[in-house]
Formats: structure tokens, C-alpha cells, sequence
């Protein structure tokens, strides 16, 4: 896909706002003057938002990405998509998880410290926290735990849900047929997401229910496709 400045830029505030979400914390309580220390302060809360912007980056590229594919927008290559799918997302899995492991063998949290899924035991001694990264469902694993974990396994949940979108996107996108189909199935998930946390608020679930459950994020990559949409 030919690369697009606008999107690019986007792209750019996102990965800032993601860094200072993670770390501004580290340098609010520095010597900083007053109105310095309010902005930073304010681009520190905000951060979770640069994820929310990569949600829809993403859903805008690969809708363009399977639109100028051989078969066009409503005859994607399904075994084109997944391998590429694979081979962009697995090493580097790989890589994170191996890392993930060396950091918590070499340099391992003191117990009081240490939050898991899993009161008792290591994050990565439980078989399910295994499968829930295999099988890219570590979101609602992290949701029904009600646990807060280590922050470097912790980002992990996104990744999970964007392959989750992307496993049936392509197969519904020939179910579909249409572009007005299309705009009507998009238009759906972004009405879901924040149904989904009006209603996980109404029953009085954690906030872990309401920020990381997949129709949250499903929402911000069906809108990013509509954008898409509405760009052609």
C-alpha cells in the first residue's frame, strides 16, 4: 500500500503519546516549572488515547491493504492475508515472549512487588497465560482475572485484539459483497464498543471490563475502516 503522510504523521503522535502515557509518570514529580509540569502532567493521563489512534490506523490500512489485493476489497486471498498475518506478527512475538522470560529469570521482581494474573505464582509459570498469548485472547484474560500484571506483559492485550478483528474481518468482507454492506457492518461495531461499556458500566464490572474488552477496540478498528471507505 502506497505510504500516506497524513497517516504517517498520525501514526507518529500515536507512538509520543503511547511513550509519555508510559513513562510521564517518571518525571512528574521532577523540578520542572509549574505550567511545564501541568502539560506533561496532562499528556501523561491522556496517553492511553495513542492507543486508541493506532486502533484506527490499523483498521484503515488493512482495509486498504485487502482492497488493493488481487481479488479487491470482497474477494481477499485468505491465505495470502493469514500468512502475512503469521510472518509480520510471530517472530516478533517470539522475540517479546523470549524477552519476557530472560527479564523475569535475570532480573526478577521482589515478591512483594510482583503482580500476576495468578496470586501465588509467576505470570509466566500458568499454562493459561501461555494459551491466552497463543491464541491471542490475553485481553479477556486479563479482564476475568481482575488482576493487574507486570507492565511488560501487560501490552500484550492489544496485539490480541486487533488479531482477533483481523481473523474474521476478511472472511466477513466476502460474506459482505457490498460496500454498502460494509459500511452497514462497520457502522455496527462502532455503535458496540460503546455499548459495550455503557453496559459493563450499568452491571458494575471493573474498569478492566471496560477498557479492554475486544468490542471497545473493535469499534475503533471498524472506524478506521470506514475512513478508509470514506477516503476512496
Amino acid at each position: 500500500m502506497k505510504k500516506i503522510v497524513s497517516v504517517d504523521m498520525a501514526r507518529g503522535v500515536a507512538v509520543l503519546m503511547v511513550l509519555v502515557g508510559h513513562s510521564g509518570l517518571l518525571f512528574t514529580s521532577r523540578p520542572l516549572p509549574p505550567f511545564w509540569q501541568w502539560v506533561w502532567y496532562k499528556a501523561w493521563v491522556n496517553g492511553g488515547y495513542g492507543v486508541s489512534l493506532f486502533f484506527v490506523i490499523s483498521g484503515f490500512l488493512i482495509t486498504g491493504l485487502i482492497a488493493q489485493g488481487p481479488g479487491g476489497l470482497f474477494r481477499p486471498d485468505l491465505r495470502s492475508f493469514y500468512a502475512r498475518r503469521a510472518g509480520r506478527i510471530l517472530p516478533l512475538l517470539f522475540l517479546f515472549c523470549a524477552m519476557g522470560l530472560a527479564l523475569e529469570f535475570l532480573a526478577p521482581l521482589p515478591a512483594e512487588t510482583r503482580q500476576t494474573f495468578f496470586a501465588g505464582s509467576q505470570t509466566s509459570a500458568h499454562p493459561l497465560f501461555w494459551f491466552s498469548i497463543a491464541t491471542f485472547w490475553f485481553n479477556w484474560l486479563r479482564v476475568f482475572s481482575h488482576q493487574p500484571i507486570d507492565f511488560f506483559w501487560g501490552i500484550l492485550w492489544s496485539l490480541s485484539v486487533e488479531e482477533q478483528f483481523y481473523f474474521f474481518y476478511p472472511l466477513a468482507l466476502r460474506a459482505l459483497g457490498s460496500k454498502r454492506n460494509l459500511v452497514l457492518f462497520l457502522g455496527a461495531f462502532v455503535v458496540l464498543g460503546p455499548i459495550s461499556q455503557a453496559a459493563a458500566y450499568a452491571l458494575g464490572l471493573n474498569h478492566l471490563t471496560l477498557h479492554y474488552n475486544s468490542f471497545n477496540g473493535f469499534s475503533l478498528i471498524a472506524l478506521g475502516g470506514l475512513l478508509y471507505l470514506a477516503r476512496e
